[in-house]
């Protein structure tokens, strides 16, 4: 049988790695069909049909992937346990993975001024030895610092924003979560509109129609060096997300993600224990958040 948790590792592993999910249609428990896109250098569409099976195809599931291939404009190929002959291309899952690449992990929390570093990124600075644009960078670490706290894959969208309306990245957890995220580089600190909102609740929306069968966004995640709104003001908007979108907003300052990555970094046995969920559904989340989960667990003596 095909199950679901092998179809949802294999769309992880195709998100994170560039692609967006069309259409998702699951034929049987043998069978799953996905239509998947990504973009070329150029901004050009270019679009896959994935036949995902358990077992030898018979001609009318082939026929269905045909139709799929045709009206979609797409390239078909297979995905399966076992070696398949076909017409087209198929792929044993290992073959697979080996090919797409999987998921990179550039290592770029361990820097040692990691904390300095983000800090000034948030605040659209460039600290000495870095080279890009601030708002690029801020992206690249919060991904990275979100990928490392998680122990789950990241993605950031990048130029795919030059073509559709998305935010700076999503997190898809192992739970069948997902957390979308946006950084902020404001050099005099970040502060909400209610544009802002309407753009969230759109991301969430347009995330949602592709995969909530597959994933539930759990928290729209803000990074920034600053935030200009109090406490009060962001549970207000929060609040507005969540009676909007069902999902709320989670701010933290990006040397609180740094410290986060910093503290786990001396307590890597806590990692697992960490119910790091319910530390990024609060409308302001704090260093206080995760280590007093660590003392817990400390007292516990559970590890």
């Amino acid at each position: 049988m095909l199950t679901i948790d092998t179809t949802r590792d294999l769309i992880t592993t195709l998100v994170v790695n560039g692609y967006h999910l069309l259409s998702y249609s699951r034929i049987s428990t043998s069978y799953n069909i996905l239509v998947l896109y990504k973009y070329d250098s150029f901004g050009a569409e270019i679009r896959y049909s994935i036949l995902l099976t358990d077992k030898i195809p018979s001609n009318g599931i082939l026929g269905t992937l045909t139709k799929i291939k045709n009206r979609t404009n797409s390239k078909e190929f297979a995905i399966s346990q076992m070696n398949l002959e076909l017409d087209f291309d198929s792929y044993t899952y290992e073959e697979f993975y080996k090919k797409i690449g999987g998921v990179v992990n550039t290592g770029l929390v361990r820097s040692p001024v990691l904390s300095g570093l983000m800090n000034n990124l948030g605040l659209n600075l460039l600290s000495e030895g870095l080279e890009g644009a601030p708002n690029d960078l801020l992206e690249i670490y919060s991904k990275e610092c979100l990928q490392y706290l998680f122990k789950s894959p990241a993605r950031r969208y990048g130029k795919d924003r030059s073509f559709e309306r998305l935010p700076d990245g999503v997190l898809l957890v192992k739970n069948i979560s997902a957390f979308l995220f946006d950084s902020k580089a404001y050099s005099n600190g970040f502060e909400f509109t209610s544009d802002d909102i309407n753009r969230f609740e759109k991301y969430i929306e347009d995330f949602s129609e592709k995969y909530s069968h597959l994933f539930a966004v759990k928290s729209f995640i803000v990074i920034s060096g600053r935030f200009n709104d109090s406490d009060e003001a962001i549970l207000n908007r929060s609040t507005d997300l969540l009676s909007r979108a069902q999902v709320p907003i989670a701010c933290i300052q990006a040397k609180t993600l740094a410290e986060m990555v910093a503290e786990i970094m001396k307590k890597p046995e806590f990692q697992q224990s960490i119910d790091w969920n319910q530390i990024f559904v609060k409308p302001v989340v704090k260093l206080s958040n995760l280590t007093s989960q660590i003392k817990k667990i400390e007292k516990d003596k559970i590890i």
